[in-house]
């Protein structure tokens, strides 16, 4: 009931013959390309004397206007959402892991930046065993202290490195850890809201072999888990943003420093247009993706993010990787891909069992 079929937010000529999971996996690589984007656009604004905050502002306000003009052009019938205590539970959530985002981004090297949302997955997958009653894969169990062991290795923090260790700005190492939880969370809850949850409130991609707690709330209630629209989920994202971010930037006493040496106003709008769109862009695809399929199916599209990091900061800010570094952020990049894989293997076990089950009745 939201004018386009599915909610997916993909029209349905576009769809073609693609499965669900081959239509979740490419709308999901845009949506690394576009965030890429995003956070090079986001360095060089705060490169130039724009502070994060100002600049999610200004994101915020474009996105929320993108957002009401995209659900009243394709008529969504439940604009505002059925479930917005889960929603605005979301934007809160969701804004944490933004500025996080943006942060890191502006405070690290670009590749360095990117191996948070390598680990937030993991995240992810461990939120959804408390709240789906998921069961966990022990390989995942295992990737956590390989993709510390990564992490560090990036780091380089002076206790174990001596007089080799790395200058990175505490700050920003302190905002990439609050994004790789704030990035697993908003994820988790981006999956309840876009179809994680099934008319019946099971997971629609579970491993469970037993009954959930929402499946047994639901039980109670029927039709009270209900999917909602990508375009309303942003939506409350961008709300909660503009509130959030103003309350910041007017209790924050230092105002933007712009180097008008470095920076004309046509740069920044540049930027600033730049930042807004693929922003958008980038949350847009991202939710419709996990919409279609599961996380464990999408996340081999993510690694990309270190190629288009590590491309952008060499090109263009001149930054380079060592081999420590490298060696760090591919050990990272493997912890959580053989999670994913594993959690992948398990849901089609699982489906080809579910598929035998109800052939036999």
């Amino acid at each position: 009931g939201d004018g386009d079929g599915d909610g997916d937010g993909v029209p349905e000529e576009a769809r073609g013959s693609l499965s669900p999971r081959a239509r979740g996996m490419a709308i999901y690589l845009l949506g690394v390309f576009f965030a890429s984007l995003t956070a090079l656009s986001v360095r060089l604004m705060h490169d130039a004397g724009v502070p994060v905050d100002v600049v999610l502002l200004l994101r915020a306000i474009a996105g929320l206007a993108l957002c009401a003009l995209g659900l009243r052009a394709r008529a969504v019938e439940h604009p505002l959402g059925r479930r917005r205590g889960v929603l605005v539970a979301r934007g809160v959530v969701g804004m944490a892991a933004i500025y996080c985002f943006f942060a890191t981004a502006a405070y690290l090297p670009l590749a360095d930046a990117s191996v948070p949302s390598f680990v937030s997955p993991l995240v992810t997958t461990i939120g959804a065993a408390a709240v789906l009653r998921e069961r966990v894969p022990a390989i995942v169990w295992a990737a956590f202290p390989v993709c510390g062991v990564g992490a560090l290795l990036v780091i380089q923090p002076s206790f174990l490195f001596g007089s080799d260790a790395r200058s990175l700005r505490a700050v920003g190492v302190g905002f990439g850890a609050a994004q790789a939880l704030f990035g697993g969370a908003s994820k988790l809850f981006i999956r309840v809201l876009s179809g994680g949850l099934n008319a019946r409130g099971g997971g629609t991609h579970s491993h469970s072999q037993s009954r959930s707690r929402s499946e047994a709330f639901a039980a109670a209630a029927p039709g009270n888990i209900q999917k909602e629209h990508p375009l309303t989920i942003m939506l409350y994202t961008n709300a909660v943003c503009l509130v959030g971010m103003s309350l910041l930037v007017m209790t924050t006493p230092s105002a933007p420093h712009i180097h008008k040496s470095t920076a004309t106003g046509a740069y920044l709008m540049f930027l600033w247009i730049s930042c807004t769109l693929t922003g958008f862009g980038g949350q847009l695809c991202v939710t419709a993706a996990l919409g279609l399929t599961s996380a464990s199916s999408v996340m081999p599209m993510h690694y990309t993010s270190a190629v288009y990091a590590a491309g952008a900061g060499y090109f263009i800010l001149g930054e380079t990787i060592g081999w420590t570094e490298g060696f760090g952020i591919a050990l990272v990049m493997a912890g959580s891909f053989a999670a994913s894989a594993a959690a992948y293997r398990e849901g089609e076990e699982e489906k080809k069992k579910t598929a035998a089950a109800a052939a036999v009745k």
